[in-house]
């Protein structure tokens, strides 16, 4: 696991789709199958064009209730338009999908993305057995001001991993800080987890560390992209040799 580190921002992705059905088998896989072309003679035509890879990963969402899951997924999925402006708890899970381009490569990478719901009244373990099948991430949230949110990650991302893990080995987590803009009121601020403790933690358990604010927009798509770039490193490892 990469050593805890803010990770860069590696561009803007295409527009969000809806979906209501879960897709199926998660399997990265190389979907551009393009026909060759020849001349009248049979002989194949030279073409510079590069076949199109498309990933596919699916990620889980958790956290606490209020946490701001539902809001950092719609505003990272609609390119920052689309931030709730009325709380409404989610009540099991909220999907959607991104389509995130990796600069400087032929390769897209779909996210499925699972809000899964954060109160335990929905009995969380037993609806998640369902959804954290076949799981390539795991992605952390936790409100700045609130320590239990902080306190609780730990439980979140070992159910998930003790309910996902079909022997591909430990999934990868990323702990997220988000309602960053609570920080802003200097003396007033209401941030109750600062950047240097919440680094500290996520070293000591091997996650990958980000922070951002729903609310304002900011730096919602740096954790989604660092997915995106370690799915594609790890289809090269996996499938390239």
């Amino acid at each position: 696991m990469p050593t805890a580190t803010p990770s860069d921002e590696l561009g803007n992705s295409a527009e969000a789709e809806s979906m209501e059905e879960e897709p199926g088998p998660f399997a990265p896989s190389d979907l551009s199958i393009e026909m060759g072309m020849s001349d009248d003679a049979g002989a194949p035509l030279e073409t510079s064009h590069v076949p199109k890879l498309v990933l596919r990963e699916k990620v889980v969402i958790v956290g606490d209730a209020s946490a701001g899951k539902t809001s950092l997924s719609r505003m990272f999925s609609s390119g920052g338009q689309d931030f709730p402006k009325n709380y409404v708890m989610t009540s099991s899970v909220e999907l959607c999908v991104k389509e995130v381009a990796i600069p400087d490569t032929n390769a897209f990478v779909d996210l499925f993305l699972y809000d899964m719901a954060g109160q335990s009244v929905f009995n969380q373990r037993e609806l998640g057995t369902y959804y954290w099948d076949d799981v390539s991430f795991i992605v952390c949230v936790f409100d700045v001001s609130s320590r239990k949110s902080f306190s609780s990650c730990s439980k979140w991302v070992q159910s998930v991993r003790s309910a996902g893990n079909d022997g591909r080995g430990e999934i990868p987590a990323l702990l997220v800080a988000n309602k960053t803009d609570l920080r802003d009121g200097g003396i007033d601020s209401r941030s109750e987890i600062d950047t240097e403790e919440a680094l500290k933690y996520a070293r000591e358990e091997g996650f990958e560390y980000f922070e951002c604010s729903a609310l304002l927009g900011r730096h919602v798509d740096r954790p989604f992209h660092f997915v995106a770039a370690q799915a594609l490193q790890r289809h090269r490892q996996d499938y390239v040799g």
